[in-house]
């Protein structure tokens, strides 16, 4: 009897998310080796933020550059906590909303 082993994957998207959902529909099977524990886009207008909320996904917007200098030192902390967490996600280490 072989063992699947489980990745914990984050999808970054750009639009409607069509990939994401196929991926999301695929890992509801339980023989499927991937579990989904995060959602990236740099735009927060993109429609497939708004399917992965609707399946409480961690959402982790990329708004512009990193670069960010400033008065815009807050969302800088607020964009590299929210990598932190996504990170620690993807080791398994913080659990999945």
């Amino acid at each position: 009897m072989s063992r699947i082993t489980t990745k914990r994957v984050a999808v970054l998207i750009s639009g409607r998310g069509s990939n994401m959902s196929a991926l999301i529909a695929a890992a509801m099977d339980p023989t499927y080796p991937g579990r989904i524990v995060g959602v990236v886009s740099n735009r927060p207008d993109a429609k497939g933020l708004e399917t992965a909320e609707r399946l409480e996904q961690l959402l982790l917007v990329l708004r512009g550059q990193l670069e960010i200098e400033g008065n815009q030192v807050r969302e800088r902390a607020r964009i590299l906590d929210a990598l932190d967490e996504l990170i620690e996600r993807l080791r398994g280490h913080a659990p999945a909303r």
